[in-house]
């Protein structure tokens, strides 16, 4: 069986990487690689959906492990092959997140996939990452800043309720 083992660390919070790595619809955003993707439902164990990949045909994927916001599993078929995906999310330091994902192939044509398919993931799988960080990082900093700008919201209202402060 050949695989592949990517690890990475992102400037984001787990709970900030989670909802742009397990949304499909959001996987073309990130990565170059995917030129669509959904799912029927939500993903949770057991769900399916459709995801094509560039130069190769669409495929279908199962969910076969879902651990939010820390793991998830994925089987992607095509080609007569099984491609297996599964992705970690550990958190690290006070706001990072450690990305860890092992992508490998079985199956009738595994061998020749494998081999054709693992320079691009070496050489896309970084950049694809640099992109999602990017976009939990985003995020996170709305959302603290949302928070920051609440509590100035109500440290004001309290300093104005009170009746000294006129």
């Amino acid at each position: 069986m050949l695989a592949t083992d990517n690890v990475c660390e992102l400037s984001a919070p787990p709970e900030f990487v989670w909802p742009f790595y397990t949304e499909p619809k959001e996987w073309p955003r990130w990565s170059a690689d995917i030129e669509h993707a959904d799912i029927r439902g939500e993903l949770k164990v057991g769900a399916e959906g459709r995801c094509k990949y560039r130069m190769l045909p669409e495929g279908t994927f199962r969910v076969l492990s879902f651990d939010p916001p820390h793991s998830f599993t994925l089987d992607w078929v095509t080609l007569a092959t099984h491609v297996r995906f599964d992705h970690e999310l550990t958190p690290t330091g006070a706001h990072g997140t450690h990305v860890r994902e092992r992508i490998s192939f079985s199956g009738l044509l595994a061998p020749i996939l494998g081999l054709l398919e693992r320079p691009r993931i070496r050489t896309d799988w970084p950049r694809a990452m640099d992109c999602l960080g990017a976009l939990a990082l985003e995020a996170y900093l709305d959302a603290r800043d949302d928070a920051c700008a609440a509590l100035l919201v109500e440290r004001w209202d309290v300093l104005l309720a009170r009746p000294d402060a006129a």
